[in-house]
């Protein structure tokens, strides 16, 4: 047996549309689409919203946003679950049906207020013994760092920008409090760094004193399905009349605002 990872990936129930949840979506499918011996050097399994459930049992999660109920007459799609209460599964139902309904940011907050919640009760019953069989945990967001307060098992994690830092104007306050909170605890145990940019690895340096040894500068990648160059001139053309684009140079920039 391979070495133990868990990949932290509650982003992708949470109901946002956002470039945090599209890397993780798109880092699962990426693992999942590795030849078998890619892999035979790693067990890997992904945390979402309290369930452990291994990776080959994910895309059921990306595709639904919401985590399957276990079925116990079918060893194939068995869910390792951390907690098996039938009130955490009707949660699970409840959880899907407002993601589907609600407006984002309501969705959003009611997504971060359970999960505040529940991180508490995971602390008051020590739930961070849990990942001790683990070798390695790796945090797509640091902000969902909560849940592993407690566990000692090696960590790294993704960072994508520290723009709480330096436009905290675009996000909320509570975004910004958990940010910092996040990044401060993470480099405080020691932990290891994924920056998406030679920037990113610059800030971390720069603003919290995490040693270059430490990080490791890994490129976002996309969809070449979705994301490809178009040469095709009817096309580019077809584009430019449905956006109203002049025949001039141009930026595009897709973001979110927190």
């Amino acid at each position: 047996m391979g070495k133990k990872v868990l990949i932290e990936a509650s982003k992708i129930i949470s109901g946002d549309r956002d470039g945090c949840e599209r890397y993780t979506v798109e880092l699962l499918r990426g693992l999942l689409d590795l030849p078998n011996n890619c892999l035979n050097t790693l067990d890997l399994f992904v945390y979402v919203g309290g369930y452990i459930l291994p990776l080959d049992a994910i895309e059921e999660v990306i595709t639904l946003r919401e985590i399957p109920q276990p079925d116990s007459e079918n060893e194939e799609t068995e869910v390792y679950l951390q907690a098996e209460s039938k009130l955490l599964r009707l949660r699970n139902r409840v959880a899907g049906v407002l993601n589907r309904t609600l407006p984002v940011p309501v969705a959003r907050k009611l997504y971060e207020m359970e999960m505040a919640v529940r991180d508490g009760i995971s602390w008051l019953k020590k739930r961070g013994d849990a990942f001790r069989d683990f070798d390695l945990i790796h945090l797509t967001l640091p902000q969902n760092y909560r849940p592993f307060v407690k566990t000692r098992t090696r960590t790294v994690t993704t960072v994508h920008d520290l723009t709480h830092l330096y436009f905290p104007g675009f996000h909320t306050r509570d975004n910004v409090d958990l940010s910092s909170k996040s990044m401060k605890h993470l480099v405080r145990k020691g932990g290891y760094f994924i920056a998406v940019s030679e920037s990113t690895k610059r800030d971390l340096v720069k603003d919290y004193s995490v040693k270059e040894d430490r990080i490791t500068v890994i490129y976002e990648a996309c969809d070449q399905e979705r994301f490809r160059r178009v040469d095709d001139p009817s096309e580019l053309l077809k584009m430019r009349k449905k956006y109203g684009i002049p025949d001039l140079p141009y930026i595009l920039t897709l973001n979110t605002l927190e």
